[in-house]
C-alpha cells in the first residue's frame, strides 16, 4: 500500500475556489481531489505540489525532481503514488527577475512582493507564470513606470509559441517521457486533464491504462457538465465537486491499475 499520495498540477489540482469564491490560499488544497483520493485510498500522507496557473514544463520537471527527492530520503517507488494534472497547452513560465527589472527595486521589494495578488511561485522559484488570461502588471506612478504582461508577453507568445503545431508535439513528448520514468521506476501513477482533451494527439497511445481519459474528457468539462451550480466565480469548482471526480477516479484506479 502506498505511504505518500504525491499531486501535481494546475489550479484544478490545487483546489482554487473549493472554500469560496475567487479564494486561492493554500488550504484549498485540503478539499481538492487529490486530498479526497487519499482519503478514499486510505493513504495518511498527501501533498499537493500544485500551483494556480503553473505550466505543464513546470509541473513535470517539478514532479520529477520531487520523487527523485522523495528517493533520496529513502522512500521506495511502491510507497508513493503519483497524480499528475496536465493543464492547458497555452502557458509560458518567465524570469520574473528578468520582468521586473524595468521597474525601481525599491517599489519591486517594499509594494509589488508583499502584494497577496504577486504570482506565488517567485518566492520559492523566482518564475512567474503567464497565460492568455492573465494579465498582471504594475504600475509605478512616481516614474510613470507600467510593466504589464499583457502587453510586454502575452503578444509575441501568441504569434509564436502558444500555437498548437509547436505545443502539441512538446505536450506529447512530456507525457511520454515521465511515463516512461515512472513505469520504469515502478511508481503507480495516473495522469488526468485538468483543462483540455488531447483530442488531437497522434503519439500517445490512449489505450494506456494511466492515461485517464486524456483524449476524451477533462475535469474541468466533467465539472460542467455534471456539477454545474457548483462553479464557481474565476470558473473553478466547489468541494463536493472535487470530491465526486475523486471518487471517479478510485473506481477507475480501483478496477484498473
Amino acid at each position: 500500500m502506498s505511504k505518500i499520495l504525491y499531486a501535481n498540477g494546475d489550479s484544478f489540482v490545487f483546489g482554487m475556489e473549493c472554500i469560496d469564491h475567487y479564494d486561492k490560499t493554500p488550504a484549498n488544497k485540503e478539499f481538492a481531489f487529490p486530498k479526497q483520493l487519499a482519503d478514499l485510498m486510505n493513504i495518511d500522507t498527501h501533498i499537493n505540489a500544485a500551483y494556480n496557473g503553473a505550466t505543464n514544463e513546470f509541473i513535470f520537471r517539478n514532479t520529477l525532481l520531487d520523487i527523485l527527492n522523495f528517493e533520496k530520503q529513502g522512500y521506495a517507488p511502491e510507497d508513493v503514488f503519483v497524480l499528475v494534472g496536465i493543464t492547458s497547452l497555452h502557458r509560458i513560465e518567465v524570469d520574473a527577475n528578468r520582468f521586473f527589472e524595468q521597474i525601481p527595486k525599491d517599489f519591486v521589494n517594499k509594494k509589488v512582493i508583499n502584494d497577496p495578488m504577486f504570482p506565488v511561485e517567485y518566492h520559492k522559484y523566482g518564475t512567474m507564470f503567464v497565460n492568455p488570461g492573465f494579465g498582471f502588471g504594475v504600475n509605478h506612478y512616481e516614474t510613470n513606470t507600467v510593466v504589464n504582461v499583457d502587453q510586454l508577453i502575452n503578444p509575441w507568445c501568441s504569434n509564436y509559441i502558444w500555437t498548437e503545431k509547436v505545443q502539441m508535439l512538446s505536450q506529447e513528448a512530456r507525457i511520454l517521457s515521465l511515463h516512461e520514468i515512472l513505469k520504469a521506476k515502478g511508481y503507480r501513477h495516473l495522469f488526468v486533464n485538468t483543462v483540455c482533451s488531447l483530442e488531437r494527439t497522434k503519439n500517445i497511445d490512449m489505450s494506456n491504462k494511466n492515461f485517464y481519459k486524456l483524449e476524451t474528457d477533462s475535469f474541468y468539462h466533467w465539472a460542467k457538465i455534471n456539477h454545474p451550480t457548483a462553479q464557481r466565480k474565476f470558473n473553478h469548482f466547489d468541494t463536493a465537486t472535487h470530491k465526486a471526480y475523486a471518487e471517479d477516479l478510485h473506481q477507475y484506479i480501483l478496477k484498473t491499475l
